[in-house]
């Protein structure tokens, strides 16, 4: 019952917010609203939404794809919410204050204070997930590794990271996701130093995906993170199938506010040369 009242809630606060929310199915050209779409994707596993960074919009969508999915599972204390921007050796310092949070003895902006410093900035946007693990008593992750680590690889190349640091799932990116990453780079980073960057993307990857599986909890897993990490099943998607039979889904997010008839046309079409960017989008202001 507590279940149901929370969805009627949130389709309550769906339908009066200015968002506009639309999961589309790739492969079938099929198009769902949120209540309906929730119920075709799969009830385990994990569901990696890949998201523009700091769009108020796309955090809010988050958070309500997050409870609508919980609600239609019923999976209340039972799910996890990983997120890009926190470092999995902060894990426990996070159980902490997430628990502070949950009970009312500890404001959001102090907790990302705990991680960010005495700024959060563009992070206070991401209080959708958390506010959607709150609710139904879910589990945040911290996923990533510490900047200073992945500095060492762009300088001086993997072998200048300390090893215990390299997880066993390491590898580099395939030639697809190197072609991507080299033209989102242009004159970004010098020449002799695009393959550290990439290792470094890489690095990102393999860790984000052996935190899910070691620090995930429950049955099924959200994760927030770059589009890019997850486009095409290029960088996290892959590396995290290596290392877990469950099902792993991409999710892409588009939010098409702002956009031309053109621009939009380009947000939804395929790629000419790697195909649909995931099997799935959330489609936000079609």
């Amino acid at each position: 019952m507590k279940l149901l009242i929370s969805l009627i809630g949130l389709v309550a606060t769906f339908t009066s917010c200015a968002t506009s929310i639309e999961l589309y199915h790739v492969p079938s050209k099929q198009s769902y609203s949120l209540e309906k779409g929730v119920a075709k994707l799969p009830a385990e596993g994990f569901i990696i939404l890949g998201e523009t960074h700091y769009d108020k919009e796309t955090q809010v969508a988050q958070g309500l794809f997050i409870e609508a999915m919980v609600s239609h599972l019923q999976i209340e204390g039972n799910f996890s919410v990983g997120w890009e921007f926190l470092n999995y050796p902060d894990q426990l310092l996070l159980d902490e204050k997430f628990n502070q949070y949950s009970e009312g003895s500890l404001s959001f902006d102090d907790l990302l204070k705990s991680f960010f410093g005495k700024k959060p900035g563009g992070h206070l946007l991401y209080r959708p997930i958390f506010d959607a693990a709150k609710k139904f008593s879910g589990k945040v992750v911290a996923t990533n590794a510490p900047r200073e680590w992945k500095s060492k690889i762009v300088s001086g190349g993997l072998g200048a990271l300390e090893s215990q640091y390299i997880p066993r799932n390491m590898e580099r990116g395939s030639t697809f996701y190197f072609q991507r990453f080299l033209a989102a780079m242009g004159s970004h980073a010098p020449a002799d130093k695009i393959e550290n960057y990439f290792l470094a993307q890489s690095y990102s990857d393999a860790v984000m995906a052996k935190s899910l599986v070691d620090q995930s909890a429950g049955q099924l897993t959200f994760m927030i993170v770059g589009n890019f990490h997850s486009d095409f099943g290029h960088g996290l998607p892959s590396y995290l199938r290596k290392v877990t039979n469950e099902n792993v889904l991409q999710l892409r997010m588009i939010n098409l506010k702002g956009l031309s008839a053109e621009e939009r046309l380009t947000a939804l079409a395929d790629d000419a040369l790697y195909g649909p960017r995931s099997s799935w989008l959330l489609i936000l202001n079609k």
